[in-house]
């Protein structure tokens, strides 16, 4: 059974929501990790606030499964499920200066989970409850570089950005949060995770929205994971994929959003051979609706997103529910 990670979101002041971290699901029986920040990326993806300071944001995600799948996307067999909660918190850090026109930018969140947990393992019913710290996402760097309006027709709203912006970034999970390898369930994996990762953000003028502005954001991450010193377990390399495809008016920014994420090579355990079943390849699609307010009053941007299961292999078929609020502090 894979762990079950839930990707990041919270619309900035705009890639605000870099600074949080995933939702895990570490248990004994490992696998299928990933890394990122808290309810994954959707909107905006290659934008960061071309202001410099320190930027803030907070978020918070409840996650339901009452089935788990198998390899080969059923309901596995055993009555499993999970009920977890994460709040995060999280600091992007915009560097004052523009190299070859780059925007540059540092982030780190800080997550607590409380979750628990039933899974049948070989026969075997096994449950239990976890909370504590998460290891911790962090970008690196990051750095975004707008490419022009590339057929875009500019609008009148001087905060849109109308065109194409591209972001590349370095990422990684920093494996600090509260393990056991005698445990059950864990808040943290005891592993590090390098995450390379492009985006693209195109936002069209009013003469292809239905109002002010369409926008297309993707974000393409891989995930390379160490093993852990701890249990020995190694998870395949893995790619995910956060999209949207939104609406603007004004303050208001609303449409779908989804997420592809698909492991590429199967687990590894001590002795480095292959973990069944199928190698506990994790793979998901999710998809659901996405809401941003940016209030001028509170100079903060509010957002949610709820995803909803649409094929899962070897983890929990959760539905995920992300509230988040960033803004700028200095």
């Amino acid at each position: 059974m894979a762990n079950h990670r839930v990707r990041r979101t919270a619309a900035g002041l705009l890639s605000v929501a870099a600074a949080l971290g995933t939702v895990s699901a570490a248990h004994a029986v490992e696998g299928g990790l990933y890394g990122a920040p808290l309810g994954g990326t959707d909107v905006r993806q290659a934008y960061l606030p071309t202001s410099p300071g320190l930027y803030g944001a907070i978020a918070g995600v409840g996650i339901l499964a009452p089935t788990s799948r198998d390899q080969f996307g059923a309901v596995a067999k055993g009555n499993n499920y999970t009920y977890t909660q994460v709040a995060g918190a999280g600091l992007l850090y915009v560097y004052p200066i523009n190299p070859f026109g780059f925007t540059i930018a540092s982030s780190f969140q800080l997550n607590y989970m409380s979750t628990y947990q039933a899974l049948t393992v070989n026969g075997t019913r096994k449950s239990g409850h976890a909370s504590g710290f998460q290891d911790s996402y962090s970008d690196l760097f990051y750095a975004s570089h707008y490419l022009g309006l590339f057929g875009a027709q500019a609008g009148s709203n001087p905060k849109y950005r109308y065109g194409l912006t591209a972001a590349v970034g370095l990422a990684a999970e920093l494996p600090i949060g509260a393990y056991s390898v005698t445990n059950f369930v864990n808040p943290a994996r005891n592993t590090f995770i390098t995450i390379p990762n492009v985006a693209l953000t195109y936002l069209t003028g009013p003469n292809l929205s239905v109002f002010d502005a369409t926008e297309v954001s993707a974000r393409f991450f891989f995930d390379t994971s160490k093993r852990n010193p701890a249990s020995g377990y190694q998870a395949g390399n893995l790619i995910d994929l956060d999209f949207s495809l939104t609406q603007r008016s004004g303050n208001f920014q609303v449409g779908a959003a989804g997420v592809f994420a698909q492991q590429l090579n199967g687990d590894h355990n001590t002795t480095d051979a292959l973990v069944s079943p199928a190698g506990n390849k994790y793979s998901k699609i999710d998809l659901g609706p996405v809401l941003v307010y940016d209030s001028p009053e509170l100079a903060t941007t509010f957002k949610a997103k709820a995803l909803f299961p649409i094929h899962h292999e070897n983890n929990y078929n959760t539905t995920t529910l992300v509230l988040s609020a960033s803004r700028k502090l200095f």
